[in-house]
């Protein structure tokens, strides 16, 4: 039978100030949302750190939320503890050992690209977010309410041929999916 090595995998409550990033990390994040995400639901996602090299794997932007929203003099969010000089201890996952600096940068790629492969099954997705609209909204889900009037829009199109007249001179108004604007397309 042949051994499997294992790695030892371990939480580990960590000083914020003490957790390094990659300076190469080429992912880009938004705090602000993030923030919402942490003071709805708290702080569930530890932060990675690569034994290697001892720097962050996974988590740079949780770790700039966290600091943004410490220097703001914010409270900490749940499950993020703090100390009595008021230094912030986050939770980390530990273990992860790269084999080599490649492989760590191989690694922080991947794990900020896989998440990019998959898609939203729209029906299902508009069902969550519909029934979200009484328990504290969209707020820190990363949705809004247009991208739930798209979505829905996607599943249930107008149809032109039953309706007024008045109303299908709005459908010839495109919605840019990034800013909202309406337009006529030419």
């Amino acid at each position: 039978m042949a051994k499997i090595a294992k790695r030892q995998l371990a939480l580990e409550l960590k000083a914020l100030s003490k957790l390094k990033e990659d300076p190469d990390n080429a992912r880009d994040h938004d705090p602000e949302e993030l923030a919402r995400a942490f003071k709805r639901f708290g702080f569930n996602d530890p932060i990675e750190i690569d034994a290697a090299d001892g720097m962050i794997a996974a988590g740079h932007g949780r770790k700039q939320t966290l600091e943004m929203m410490k220097a703001s003099g914010e409270e900490p969010p749940a499950n993020i503890l703090q100390d009595q000089s008021g230094e912030w201890l986050v939770p980390c996952v530990i273990g992860l050992r790269s084999k080599s600096k490649k492989e760590a940068r191989a690694y922080r790629v991947a794990n900020n690209k896989q998440g990019e492969h998959g898609g939203w099954n729209d029906g299902a997705l508009a069902a969550v977010l519909m029934s979200l609209k009484g328990e504290g909204g969209l707020e820190g889900t990363g949705f809004t309410d247009r991208e739930l009037r798209q979505i829905t829009g996607r599943l249930n199109p107008p149809n032109p041929d039953t309706m007024p007249e008045r109303e299908k001179k709005k459908t010839d108004k495109v919605e840019c999916p990034k800013c909202g604007h309406e337009f006529k397309p030419e």
